[in-house]
Order: structure tokens, then sequence, then C-alpha cells
């Protein structure tokens, strides 16, 4: 079961919106719809603590930028005791289409540099994580100017409309069984 999710990006106004913050844009909506206070006090995090259907769930926004999120992952599991398969990473993903959602219960880091400081820090792949489609990098340009790029206009409403969707199967993942929220929400 699902008792701690973590949702990737990285902090400050330069960031915000783009798309290498979509687990934070996720990770708000679940927020907004559990409910609970957010805490700031935590030098690696800001964290929530709030209930679902009985259970306790731990919401975490890393501090650190993106690749070093290892090192707040691995102090929320030390921290709370947490088994592997009890923590869910969201996280954006190039590798996807945009608007595309797929649930793992482990595998690489795809070439994501958060997933791999994660995989690094963990020492284990076998986490399960939510990755959020952002479409494919153009020929164009570097991986990095475009995760920290924001969406185009016309990207926006796929975008919101994956970000709800990703949040309902955060939430149903939380109460079900992992392998029926992969089911229920992998499209």
């Amino acid at each position: 079961m699902i008792k701690l999710i973590i949702g990737l990006g990285n902090i400050g106004p330069d960031y915000q919106f783009t798309r290498h913050n979509c687990g934070f844009a996720v990770l708000n909506k679940v927020a907004a719809t559990l409910g609970g206070k957010k805490s700031t006090d935590h030098a690696l995090y800001d964290w929530s603590r709030t209930t679902h259907d009985g259970s306790d769930i731990i919401l975490a926004w890393p501090k650190t930028l993106m690749n070093r999120s290892g090192e707040t992952v691995a102090a929320l599991v030390a921290a709370g005791g947490y088994d592997l398969e009890q923590i869910l990473v969201v996280v954006d993903d190039f590798n996807l289409p945009l608007g595309r959602i797929r649930l793992r219960r482990a595998g690489s880091d795809g070439g994501h540099n958060g997933l791999n400081s994660i995989i690094e820090t963990l020492g284990s792949e076998a986490f399960p994580r939510l990755r959020l489609g952002i479409g494919s990098v153009p020929e164009s340009m570097q991986n990095i100017d475009f995760v920290l790029g924001r969406f185009d206009k016309d990207q926006l409403e796929t975008a919101e409309k994956m970000f709800d969707i990703a949040a309902e199967a955060v939430i149903f993942a939380i109460t079900n069984r992992f392998e029926e929220a992969m089911t229920e929400y992998n499209n």
C-alpha cells in the first residue's frame, strides 16, 4: 500500500510551470483533494500529512534540485521507516507522448536525472513511480532545454487533463493494490 508520495520538480520561480515540474503539479492536485497543511520546516522537503480512507499519507515536495532528488527520498524513507514498495515517485517523462501516464512498480531511470539520483542513492530500481508524458524532445533542442521549458499554449489543456487523471491515479493507488491502479490508469 502506498504511504509516501513524492512529486519531483525543481524549486524556485524560474522553474515553476516547467515540464520538469509536472510531479509538483500532480502532488499539488492530490494535496488540494485530500487536504492537509503543507509544512516547510524541513531543510530537504516541504511536506503534508493527510489521511485517505483511514490510511495515513505523507506528500513530499523535494527542495533539492532535480539531480539531487535521491537525498530527499532517502531522508524521507529513513525518517518514516518505509519499504520501497510503499513510496510512489511522480515524475515527468519525455519518452511518453504528451498526456499519457504510466504507473510502474519498478524500472530504469529512462534518462531522467531525478530518477537516476533516487536509484543511485537507494541502491535499487524497485520502487513504484508514476511517469507523466511530456512529449518527445524536438531534434533541434537539448533535453535539458526541453524539460526546463514550459508547455506551449496549445499543449496546456492536454497537460492539465493529464495532471487531473494522474492525481486520480495517485489517490486510487493509496487504497487499492498497485496492480489494480496500473490496470485502471495506464493508457
